[in-house]
């Protein structure tokens, strides 16, 4: 009766035991089935991110290397000049473009040289176009001459200048012209006198620097006489002027006529004369 008994319990152990095999067979299977969908997605994106890396790569280079050229290109050399005369720098290579500054005689700028008739220019921060003409790549020589601190611009009308065989005469009726205020004029620059104390060549090139700081560029279109001028050969006597300007009585600005001094011609004129600026440059 015993054996009976423990026959269906051995059974029941025996078939626990080969359901619980089973059920960890299914699961092993199902883990590996899993780890290898999951090994072949994850080599896919590896190659397709590779290959995203390697495409983008390859065109942030071909970029680097079209804007590097484009760089190369576009690099421009500036060389030192000088102005010849007093110039328009102008926004583009034209006559007709405005105006961004006037250049001083003399001045240095840096230029890109080229066969063009405009070259572009860098002067104090500011970029434009000079006409190749007014550049040079030499600078005139010049020496300041310090006055004693005087205001009075008187004038004379040029046809005052009589004898035909001067070069005075012939500054006025072959160069000079009648410009701004009235004032006769020989490339952009007014017509003066001064005593010979600064120069006796007529056609030499100077500026008047006033105490403002602003400068007029002028001519020796008539040198004053030593009998009229003090003992250092400076100021006209009997008016106390220390330059006299060319003018042509017939245009010029009213302010001056009522004053009797060109200082009247605007007002940044209206300062004392402080140096002059003589080049060794000649019409």
């Amino acid at each position: 009766m015993l054996r009976n008994k423990r026959k269906p319990f051995k059974c029941i152990i025996k078939f626990c035991t080969i359901c619980f095999f089973t059920v960890l067979c299914g699961v092993v299977i199902i883990t590996a089935l899993k780890n290898f969908n999951y090994q072949n997605v994850t080599d896919d994106i590896d190659i397709e991110t590779t290959e995203t890396l390697t495409e983008s790569s390859t065109e942030d280079t071909t970029e680097a290397i079209t804007t590097t050229e484009i760089q190369e290109v576009q690099t421009e050399i500036y060389i030192n000049g000088y102005t010849n005369n007093n110039v328009n720098l102008r926004e583009t290579s034209s006559t007709q473009s405005k105006v961004v500054k006037i250049i001083p005689f003399n001045e240095k700028i840096e230029y890109v040289k080229s066969d063009s008739e405009w070259q572009k220019v860098k002067y104090k921060n500011l970029i434009g176009y000079v006409h190749s003409n007014y550049i040079t790549n030499k600078q005139i020589e010049y020496k300041d001459i310090f006055t004693p601190s005087n205001g009075i611009k008187s004038y004379m009308d040029y046809r005052a200048i009589t004898l035909t065989s001067s070069k005075q005469y012939k500054l006025q009726s072959t160069y000079a012209y009648t410009g701004n205020y009235g004032i006769r004029q020989i490339n952009g620059r007014y017509c003066v006198a001064v005593g010979s104390y600064f120069t006796k060549k007529v056609g030499t090139y100077l500026d008047l620097y006033l105490e403002n700081g602003e400068i007029i560029p002028c001519i020796l279109a008539d040198c004053k006489a030593d009998m009229h001028t003090d003992k250092r050969n400076i100021i006209t006597e009997h008016d106390g002027s220390l330059a006299e300007f060319i003018i042509d009585k017939n245009s010029l600005k009213k302010e001056i006529k009522l004053h009797g001094d060109v200082s009247k011609a605007c007002p940044e004129w209206d300062s004392p004369i402080e140096k002059i600026r003589i080049y060794e440059k000649e019409v």
